[in-house]
């Protein structure tokens, strides 16, 4: 299983978290944690991904540190466990959290705010258009493949809708897929699975998913 990475900039030069080897209280994760100096344009990482207000960027660009977390999670509790971690740090001072496996990045109150509408699984997941395709970018911190759908003259919320609710499906429900698999997602809306053989990064990076990228093709 592929670890991720998070990273949560402080405004203070002293952070209370442990480095090395720890359990937080609550979790079953072992994280791996690290404090490093203030890195130049971490406002212009997060204001990119997730816009600011303009107070937010005057606080991120005063951020004195950083702090990083890395683990793997193995179910839906780690998962969930997972979540209410990175509460408590942002609680804690922390400005917002940078996933280094997806490139997402949220603000403390653009995470709180998705946290309390229990929307989770969208927190973790990045989408990128090359051409006329939508990848989705970070299922390898869920040990499962990514997935990539045509855009077409859907527009790219509904395709991004479309490729998260599978995505859910493949570490939720604990789904298997196999080529040629057909997915029923709707009324009218059938899709054939291919494999796919475009990647978008590659095995250096960060962002690369070892088990790989499926293609959704609709159904003719």
């Amino acid at each position: 299983m592929k670890s991720f990475i998070l990273m949560f900039p402080f405004q203070t030069a002293s952070i209370s978290f442990p480095e090395g080897s720890f359990i937080f209280p609550g979790s079953s994760i072992d994280f791996l944690g690290k404090i490093q100096n203030a890195a130049p344009d971490i406002d212009v990482l997060f204001h990119e991904h997730s816009p600011l207000e303009a107070e937010e960027i005057a606080d991120f660009k005063k951020h004195q540190s950083l702090y990083f977390l890395k683990g793997s999670f193995k179910s839906l509790e780690e998962f969930n466990a997972l979540n209410k971690v990175i509460l408590n740090i942002l609680n804690e001072g922390a400005l917002g959290v940078y996933m280094e496996h997806s490139g997402t990045a949220w603000s403390k109150q653009a995470f709180i705010e998705s946290y309390n509408e229990e929307d989770f699984f969208s927190l973790w997941l990045n989408f990128i258009q090359k051409e006329d395709t939508l990848f989705s970018l970070g299922m390898a911190a869920f040990d499962r493949a990514d997935l990539c759908i045509r855009i077409g003259d859907e527009s790219l919320e509904s395709r991004q809708d479309t490729l998260l609710t599978l995505a859910e499906s493949l570490f939720l429900e604990e789904s298997t897929f196999d080529t040629g698999v057909i997915l029923e997602l709707g009324e009218n809306e059938s899709y054939r699975l291919l494999k796919e053989t475009n990647v978008l990064f590659n095995k250096k990076d960060l962002e690369f998913n070892p088990k790989g990228v499926w293609r959704l093709m609709p159904k003719k």
